[in-house]
Parts: structure tokens; C-alpha cells; sequence
């Protein structure tokens, strides 16, 4: 299979510095009253630096998110769980085989973060339900640390209950590959830095490119890229980025000409940028209902940024 990296077939995303996607947020949504068996979206795509109504796409696809963070009926956000029962509502009209979420799926936050033991599990339970209510679609995912999981104990229940926190899959010629870490954040004043992933997590990486072509990489914690680091800067001076400083970098360097795209979450803005010469994407349900999708079409891969608006 032929994957283009410089000549991908991209529609819309041309460098979102330009827009940033912030135009559409979940003001719009709250202003609502979401009723699931009334309410309805229609999709945008992005094509020369405007936005167009348009079809998800109608030959088969997968379909990248990040950061839903459904909540609880007592949680902080119960609102974006309404907004994904909507969302799927219609993404079901035209389904994808795949949804990978990369990363937050749940908020585990009440009007204190973090929330309480039981409502994390009542969250993961909701993310169960929607599972089981579209089993026509694979639903798989990745773990934000600090809302999907909290400590080690936490990761190892989801290993068992939900799905593994590392991984590779298959989709029409291509590999994915995911590795969920954290701490997610650091300060680039700090003078030392000890790894976000365990020598484990690092093996078993360099052992899965060492045996793989036409990689994409899904990381819920972003690489360190101009456009990362502009987005994911905190007002306390941290960066929710990986720090560069990070032995993950070296791996995927010395692996980049295998590797034709990344994908991450974590920081709530849509925009694409590179690695190395790898396109990296960005698409957050949260802040602004982005997507994106992929397609092989003539044998390269198709990656399209979309947004979700209210009809």
C-alpha cells in the first residue's frame, strides 16, 4: 500500500493557526435544549480555509476524536454527554468501522476535581452504554491521565474493564498504534526531567516499529511542536505537552520514516501541525466539537478535519 506523507490528501487541513476552530464552542449547544429524539447537527469540513456544509464520508472510514469527557448526571459537564448522544445519533446515519477516541473520554470532575471513586465508575459505565447502544461500530480508545485514570490502580481496572491502555490494530493496510501515559504537563524551567513512560512502555514501542510499516501513532499527551506549545501553554507557566527532554522523541526519530501520521488529544484546539516532517492532528470533541476522519482513496491515506454544528 502506497501512503502519502507530503502529498496527502488533506481536505481542510491547511495550518489552522488561521482559524483555530474556536468560532464554534459549546456555547452554542448550551443555549439548547438538547433532546436527544429532536435535536440535530449537520457537519462542516474544512476546505481552503473555509468552512463548508458537507457528508461524513460515504465510502468506509475511520473516524479520530479526543477529549469527549462524558460526565455524569452530578458531574461537572453532564451537558457533553448529551451533546455525544447527539453526535453519535447522527455519525450513525452514516457509520464509521472505527471511532478512536485518543484520550479524556471520561471528565471525572464534580464541582470538585477530581471526582469521587463512584462517579468515575458511573462515567465509564455511560461510556459502556453508548458502546453497547452502537455495536454496528468498533469503539476504541486510549486514557487521559488526570480525567481517565487518576493512579496505577485506575489504569489496571481499565486494562480489564475496558480495553488495554496499549496496543496495535489494523485498518485497511494501516497500523495503529496507541500508548496511554501521563503526567501530561510540565515546566520547561524544571532542570530535570524522569519520563512520562515506563521503561516497559518504551520496550514494547521500539519493539512494535521495529516490526511495522505505515504507522500511525495516537498519543492522548501531544509531541512538542510549534503549534502544541503555542495551544498548550498554562497561565502557571506549564505545557501540557510531552517534554522534549522525553526518550519517547528518540524513538519515534529514529523510527519517523515508518511513521506516516500522528494523532493526539489533551489540549481542547483542532489544528495540524508536523513532526519531523510527520503530520500530527489534533481533533478535540471538546471545545470545538472537532472530528476528523480518515479514508484510503487510490491507496493513500485521506485525512479530513470536520466540525459539528447545531441545525
Amino acid at each position: 500500500m502506497r501512503v502519502s506523507k507530503r502529498g496527502f490528501s488533506i481536505t481542510g487541513l491547511v495550518l489552522l493557526t488561521l482559524i483555530g476552530l474556536a468560532s464554534i464552542g459549546t456555547g452554542l449547544f448550551d443555549r439548547l435544549s438538547l433532546g436527544v429524539g429532536t435535536a440535530s447537527l449537520r457537519f462542516e469540513c474544512l476546505e481552503k480555509d473555509k468552512w463548508h456544509r458537507c457528508h461524513l464520508p460515504h465510502t468506509p472510514y475511520l473516524l479520530m476524536t479526543s477529549d469527549i469527557h462524558l460526565s455524569s448526571p452530578s458531574g461537572r459537564w453532564p451537558e457533553t454527554t448529551q451533546r455525544f448522544h447527539l453526535f453519535m445519533k447522527e455519525v450513525s446515519k452514516n457509520p464509521p468501522e472505527i471511532i478512536f477516541i485518543a484520550g479524556d473520554v471520561v471528565d471525572n470532575a464534580t464541582k470538585d476535581y477530581p471526582g469521587s471513586l463512584s462517579n468515575w465508575q458511573d462515567e465509564w459505565k455511560i461510556y459502556k452504554s453508548i458502546r453497547e447502544a452502537y455495536g454496528d461500530i468498533e469503539f476504541r480508545q486510549s486514557y487521559g491521565t488526570g480525567h481517565d485514570w487518576l493512579n496505577d490502580a485506575m489504569l489496571e481496572t481499565l486494562d480489564l474493564d475496558v480495553g488495554g491502555r496499549r496496543g496495535v490494530f489494523k485498518w485497511r493496510g494501516l497500523n495503529f498504534v496507541w500508548l496511554s501515559f501521563g503526567p501530561g504537563a510540565f515546566f520547561p524551567s524544571a532542570p530535570e526531567h524522569h519520563g512520562d513512560l515506563n521503561d516497559e512502555d518504551y520496550g514494547w514501542l521500539e519493539k512494535k516499529l521495529s516490526s511495522l510499516a505505515n504507522v500511525s501513532l495516537v498519543f492522548h499527551v501531544p509531541l512538542s511542536t510549534p503549534l502544541s506549545t503555542k495551544f498548550g501553554a498554562l497561565s502557571d507557566g506549564r505545557l501540557i505537552v510531552l517534554d522534549p527532554r522525553d526518550y519517547l522523541y528518540k524513538i519515534i526519530d529514529t523510527n519517523r520514516k515508518k511513521i506516516d501520521m500522528i494523532f493526539s488529544g489533551h489540549i481542547h484546539k483542532a489544528f495540524r501541525d508536523q513532526f519531523k516532517g510527520v503530520p500530527l492532528f489534533s481533533c478535540p470533541f471538546m471545545d470545538n466539537n472537532s472530528f476528523c476522519t480518515l479514508q484510503i482513496t487510490d491507496g493513500s491515506s485521506k485525512v479530513s478535519q470536520y466540525r459539528f454544528v447545531p441545525n
